[in-house]
């Protein structure tokens, strides 16, 4: 079946016997991370090209605030995860195969879960994430004052609400640090 009338075959759900489109929901679901992205990329784009002087560090903080958020409940997801599909792994190869073909799908299911690692390592290294900021350490400033408002307690009340790591979210609190300059 060529690609074309795979698409408008009325069992894959595009369209139907009536002659309306539908979209499955994989599809949809593709279809709305795409949007997201470009709308993200759209309102990143007109934000930062909006202002003629650079951004203030509290200002920088607050754009930041919804992507830390994002990235705590990505990263939260992460044991949740990995855990159960290696259980799940390793009871279906005990009841289906030998030692041999047992060792070699561990094997596969270890470099899966191994070469993620590296990459992710890698592309820190090379990368450097916030390497080109101006944050300094809070222990080498002297003559400053860390200043907060009801608005930083409120955001710290949010961020604590999804945690990167579940079980360290138990016993660590992260809190917004700005560092103002007192006249």
């Amino acid at each position: 079946m060529s690609s074309i009338s795979h698409l408008c075959d009325p069992k894959h759900g595009i369209i139907s016997s009536q002659g309306s489109s539908e979209l499955p929901k994989a599809k949809l679901l593709d279809l709305l991370t795409l949007g997201g992205v470009i709308l993200g990329v759209v309102v990143g784009v007109s934000v930062r090209s909006s202002q003629d002087e650079t951004m203030s560090p509290r200002e920088v903080m607050y754009v930041s605030f919804i992507g830390d958020i994002f990235l705590r409940m990505l990263k939260s997801i992460i044991i949740p995860l990995i855990i159960p599909s290696l259980i799940v792994s390793i009871g279906s190869w005990i009841s289906r195969t030998a030692l041999g073909s047992g060792a070699w799908r561990c094997s596969i299911t270890l470099s899966r879960l191994f070469w993620p690692f590296i990459l992710g390592i890698t592309l820190v290294v090379t990368i450097q994430p916030g390497h080109g900021t101006d944050q300094a350490s809070p222990g080498t400033l002297k003559g400053y004052l860390q200043k907060r408002y009801d608005r930083d307690t409120l955001m710290d009340l949010i961020r604590n609400c999804f945690p990167s790591n579940i079980l360290l979210g138990l016993l660590s609190l992260p809190e917004n640090n700005l560092i103002l300059l007192y006249c």
